[in-house]
């Protein structure tokens, strides 16, 4: 039970702070938010999906 609160609270601490990064971009630069939105940034950045191995052949 404790790793299900774990992933719980660690899911609902993600989206919170991916909805302060949304918020922080949608401000933008006049707000003074650029350092925080680049460190941010890092955080929520889409990873690049690996290409499929290819199948050896036999």
């Amino acid at each position: 039970m404790l790793d299900d609160t774990y992933k719980l609270v660690g899911s609902e601490a993600y989206t919170a702070a991916l909805k302060v990064y949304n918020y922080a971009k949608a401000s933008g630069d006049e707000a003074g938010l650029a350092p925080a939105i680049e460190e941010l940034g890092q955080r929520f950045a889409r990873r690049q999906k690996k290409e499929k191995a290819q199948p050896a052949a036999v």
